[in-house]
């Protein structure tokens, strides 16, 4: 069971983070007492003309700083790796782990949903809370796309067979969960490659040489002692800097904006090149990697290294010499030809890792979920048939059944407040966006057709907007309506449908509206209070159904079994409920 594993690992993590906190301590200690002793051993070693052996002083100091610098580096991925655990207990609901470690609040949505046909009515952002835990913004942004836009047949199944292969690889998730904390979020598939695929400065051809033969010059005339000549040689290299020291500061102040990125997307790219894949959806993320031969990591780690060698500029030791070398300008050019170079490939290479964690995200979902199965996709046009349907988002919902196919298009719900309809709605549409994204789905077992899902559940008055309640209903319901014009069959999911106006009106205009969508083309489920909608089924004979919620009077208050039964609703509680709370009527 996936709890049971994750709290194994987290006391496993936990246990290795107290082991590491007192190692990087205990060498804390040892390494203030090795330069102390270091410090002294260069003293004596200096005073007695014992210069040979002072190497072995500082190299003991080098080595304790490496070692306490590998416990601190163990320290901080065993602590991400406690707070991933924790996080993925909580979001399984086991609440024992709360705390700091398991924060799951603050999770942003990163795409922009107004107006989408269904993001807000789904509450999309939550579901993609439940499952996200990508590490770069390119992988956030893959999986929010995937939830905002379905995907056609063939890429569901392939999706689904690699989100098969993967879900039992909880290392590789943690061991990318936990790539460098400072660096998490930092590679965005939009900005970084902005930055590789920008045009060049046009003076280009044999700049780098030109510069190296200056440098070379100005070297061995200084080490000949041919002085005169050094002067002229360095006054030249001098020239030939200046006239390069705009780009220069460009191209310094944007290695210092992208190295980040950079470096967290050599470390994706380095794990995942590690991997084998056996489907074709990952082999041929796999193969994106790999440019002539060369893996993308190592591509990137040139950069990295050159960008690490342009700092040494700052150190006080080194910067007479930096200035002798034109290090800063020889270190700007090479930077700039590896943009040039790689930087268009930047957009693959972040886009790959985006699809990567994005079906990294919905294996260890289905992990999550292991009675979840992946639904049955259907050439039948129109087709959305589920049993035993519930809820992704909640714990121990209650199942039913939905059928809407060829035959019947429309299923009218009728039922009280708190009844279970709006939930019956989400259901139906979150379910349609984890299938059409790849993953599995909470139903014992579901098969549909490509649908275009779009909904009316949310809608809300503006007093800024000057746009009332049934406005915003008309208006989002008109978007419904147009969505038919596409090719693939409308989902459409309307609650409480024309509730902000008379009921004349709302029948008339229900009734005009639902069979305007089931003559083009569409299903899907409404909603109502008002049982004159019911008459719906009449107008379209076996293509519609009524069902309802149920509920009783139960000590004062309403109960609820949450079933979906056949029918139009019997009978209303709300006159016995307003006399329950004191309400005289």
């Amino acid at each position: 069971m996936p709890r049971a594993a994750y709290e194994s690992r987290l006391t496993a993590r936990r246990e290795t983070l107290r082991r590491a906190k007192a190692g990087e301590a205990r060498w804390s200690h040892v390494r203030l007492a090795v330069f102390f002793a270091a410090a002294a051993a260069c003293y004596f070693l200096l005073d007695h003309a014992r210069i040979a052996w002072l190497p072995v002083p500082i190299a003991g100091f080098a080595v304790a700083v490496v070692v306490h610098g590998n416990w601190r580096e163990r320290r901080a991925r065993a602590k991400r790796a406690v707070a991933y655990y924790a996080r993925r207990l909580n979001i399984l609901g086991a609440t024992e782990t709360s705390g700091t470690d398991g924060d799951v609040s603050g999770t942003v949505f990163p795409v922009d949903v107004a107006g989408h046909a269904y993001a807000e009515h789904l509450d999309i952002d939550a579901l993609f809370a439940r499952i996200v835990e990508a590490r770069s913004a390119a992988g956030r942004r893959a999986l929010a796309d995937w939830l905002l836009a379905p995907a056609d047949a063939d890429e569901i199944r392939a999706r689904q067979e690699a989100i098969e292969e993967w879900r039992d690889r909880i290392d590789l998730r943690e061991e990318l969960a936990t790539a460098d904390a400072a660096l998490a979020g930092a590679v965005d598939d939009g900005a970084l490659p902005a930055w590789g695929e920008e045009p060049g400065d046009g003076h280009r051809k044999g700049r780098r040489a030109i510069l190296a033969a200056l440098t070379g010059l100005t070297v061995a005339c200084l080490a000949f002692g041919f002085y005169i000549p050094f002067l002229a040689a360095l006054l030249a290299q001098g020239a030939y800097v200046l006239r390069f020291r705009r780009l220069v500061s460009t191209v310094v102040a944007e290695t210092q904006r992208v190295t980040g990125e950079l470096a967290l997307l050599a470390q994706l790219l380095a794990r995942l090149e590690a991997e084998e894949p056996q489907c074709e959806r990952l082999r041929r993320l796999r193969a994106r990697f790999a440019i002539d031969g060369q893996p993308a990591s190592q591509r990137i780690e040139r950069f990295l290294k050159t960008a690490d060698r342009l700092d040494w500029r700052g150190n006080q030791f080194f910067a007479l010499f930096a200035l002798l070398l034109a290090w800063t300008t020889h270190h700007a050019f090479a930077l700039e030809a590896w943009r040039r170079r790689c930087g268009p490939l930047l957009r693959d290479w972040a886009g790959a890792v985006g699809e990567f964690e994005a079906l990294l995200d919905l294996a260890g979902y289905a992990f999550e979920c292991p009675d979840d199965p992946f639904p049955v996709l259907t050439e039948t046009a129109g087709c959305f048939v589920a049993e035993g349907l519930a809820h992704p988002l909640l714990q121990d919902a209650i199942r039913n059944d939905v059928r809407l196919d060829g035959t019947r298009r429309l299923l009218l719900v009728t039922g009280s407040n708190m009844s279970g309809k709006s939930t019956l709605l989400r259901s139906v549409g979150v379910n349609t966006v984890l299938a059409q994204a790849g993953a599995p789905v909470r139903a014992r077992s579901l098969a549909l057709s490509p649908l275009e899902p779009a909904a009316s559940i949310r809608t809300v008055d503006s007093l800024a907007g000057g746009a009332s309640r049934f406005y915003a209903e008309i208006t989002a319901i008109r978007k419904v309506v147009d969505l038919t014009d596409g090719e693939r069959t409308v989902l459409f999911l309307l609650d409480e449908l024309l509730h902000g106006t008379n009921s004349h009106d709302r029948k008339a205009g229900g009734i005009a509206v639902v069979k305007r969508l089931i003559d083009r083309g569409a299903i899907g489920l409404v909603t109502t209070h008002d049982l004159a909608l019911t008459a719906v089924a009449d107008e379209l004979g076996e293509r519609a159904e009524n069902s309802h919620f149920d509920c009783r009077l139960e000590e004062g208050g309403l109960a609820f079994d949450y079933a979906l039964r056949p029918g139009v609703v019997k009978h209303s509680n709300a006159l016995a409920l307003m006399r329950a709370v004191g309400l005289d009527v």
